[in-house]
């Protein structure tokens, strides 16, 4: 529909899309804050009822102010044959309804053959399932990261807010530039953008590398022992074992089980709550205190827990621990800085993405082709699975493979762009 109220052949559309991605992340910078502040409050049956609440607004905005938008439904077009004649002829040629200024274009699009229009959409479509597949890191090893390794006093959630604020701020400026190029008829080619997007993109994780390898580099001293925070899972379980702790101890550290099947050790809270410091995982910190004991039982306890299962081994290897497990903390301006990066990269893919479907799938495969778009989606959201290697690989490590995933497939489509732009002439 987005796409339905230009013209074909217009440059305006991958503004359009721009215009119509900052839309949907007004609700994406707001949806974290406010279930964070819902879930203080009232918990998070209240959170995801504002999240339903949320779609009832959004419906209702949809059907007031419908007239806006029907012009833009084929079939309505189509219906009103009467009174739109030059709008449904153009509809069903793909060419553009009352305008001409863009019909050169339009025809140059009709010239190229559905097929090498399709399979061009589908080329595009594999390459961005990489983008995807690191992009979507946000949602969860980017949000442990924020959480866990980056110095500010809120939830990883908030985090996930981040994101869409810079495309709120992002945006006009970039639509602004892109009409700039355009008046002076420099406008890069939609997959030229796209190509910029993936090397942005991998580029913005590069910056988070650096942050994490800043972090894994800083002197740990023994006082942290009490006043730091710890993890272990699989990356170190293998780091204390090299480093001299029995295999033996961190075996069964790893594998203590409470009844729901969860690797935990087990404490009684002074008011007889059962408190499950989660291993695998979640963070030990050095608080003994009632309130955040639930959840974390302490650099100490680390030390405590070790000791549980093999009497003196955590005392004997405090060390050892705080050189393996301690948490790490950076500026947030890593995080930020890679998030301005990234969402920049997003902007000149994602919303391209949609507008490059727009304007080169012929009108009566348009539908499906846009939902050959959100399957790309779908699959990368599924690799973002590669997650599991954050607690097998340095953080360092794993932001900077992602990069380089995502540079590479940067590299290829600035390869394969002249075949691209014959496939579709015009964008």
């Amino acid at each position: 529909m987005v796409g339905n109220l230009y013209p074909e052949g217009s440059h305006l559309k991958d503004r359009a899309y721009n215009i119509f991605y900052m839309g949907i992340n007004v609700g994406a910078a707001l949806a974290p804050i406010v279930m964070e502040i819902v879930k203080a409050y009232f918990g998070f049956h209240a959170a995801f009822a504002v999240a339903a609440f949320g779609m009832v607004i959004s419906v209702f905005v949809l059907w007031r102010w419908k007239s806006l938008v029907m012009s833009a439904d084929n079939k309505a077009s189509l219906s009103h044959t009467d009174d739109q004649p030059a709008d449904a002829a153009a509809t069903a040629t793909d060419a553009p309804p009352h305008e001409t200024s863009h019909q050169k274009a339009s025809n140059l699009m009709n010239a190229v053959p559905e097929s090498k229009r399709i399979l061009a959409l589908i080329v595009i479509f594999a390459i961005v399932i990489v983008f995807w597949m690191v992009f979507h890191q946000n949602g969860s090893t980017i949000t442990y990261f924020a959480d866990d390794n980056t110095e500010w006093q809120v939830s990883g959630v908030i985090s996930n807010s981040i994101n869409a604020i810079w495309i709120l701020i992002l945006t006009f400026p970039l639509v602004w530039f892109w009409g700039f190029l355009d008046r002076r008829g420099k406008e890069p080619s939609t997959p030229t953008k796209m190509a910029f997007g993936m090397t942005l993109t991998g580029l913005s994780f590069l910056v988070l590398g650096l942050g994490a390898y800043t972090g894994e580099n800083m002197t740990r001293t023994s006082d942290q022992i009490a006043t730091g925070e710890f993890r272990v899972n699989e990356r170190v379980a293998k780091n204390l074992v090299a480093a001299g702790v029995s295999q033996a101890t961190i075996d069964k550290l790893m594998s203590a089980k409470m009844v729901d099947g969860e690797s935990t050790m087990v404490q009684e809270c002074p008011s007889g709550r059962t408190c499950k410091p989660i291993i695998n995982g979640v963070k030990f910190s050095a608080t003994t205190d009632e309130a955040t004991k639930v959840k974390t039982s302490g650099g100490d306890g680390l030390i405590a827990a070790i000791n549980k299962v093999e009497p003196g081994a955590g005392d004997a290897n405090k060390e050892k621990i705080l050189q393996a497990a301690h948490l790490f903390r950076v500026s947030p301006f890593w995080l930020i800085f890679g998030y301005m990066v990234v969402t920049l990269g997003e902007l000149m893919l994602s919303p391209m993405g949609l507008s490059l479907v727009s304007k080169v799938a012929p009108i009566s495969k348009r539908g499906l082709l846009m939902g050959g778009w959100f399957v790309a989606t779908a699959i990368g959201n599924k690799l973002t699975q590669i997650g599991v290697f954050w607690d097998i690989w340095l953080q360092s490590t794993f932001f900077v493979v992602l990069a380089c995933m995502a540079l590479f497939m940067a590299v290829v489509l600035f390869l394969i762009l002249k075949p691209l732009k014959k496939a579709m002439p015009g964008v």
